[in-house]
């Protein structure tokens, strides 16, 4: 399984505070994290928390709470995701809209 090197890997990743503020932002609005997955693979996760977006029948955590894991709802596929914190290289909270700041826009003067 390849495996990137610790300067690839976020720097905050394994401190509590800021585990607690990005969930604490999640509750918020959306983010999009980047992490290497298991199997070695790179994954980006569109995810959120806020109450008003995880489906009725969803608001229930399937996992339980596991110290160093996020389970949080991916806004792509509709369905709750877990990633390690370990494995996190980004974290970018993306606001009220699941939108990326990066996308250009669609939008053109008339």
């Amino acid at each position: 399984m390849p495996n990137l090197e610790e300067k690839d890997f976020h720097i905050e990743r394994n401190n509590d505070e800021w585990r607690q503020a990005t969930t604490e932002l999640l509750k918020q609005g959306y983010g999009r994290f980047t992490f290497q997955k298991v199997d070695g693979s790179v994954r980006i996760m569109r995810c959120t928390l806020l109450p008003s977006v995880i489906p009725e029948t969803n608001k229930e955590l399937k996992a339980s709470a596991r110290p160093g894991v996020a389970t949080l709802f991916d806004v792509d596929i509709g369905e709750w995701r877990s990633l390690k914190y370990d494995n996190v290289m980004q974290f970018i909270y993306l606001g009220e809209t699941p939108e990326d700041p990066d996308k250009e826009s669609s939008w053109t003067q008339v």
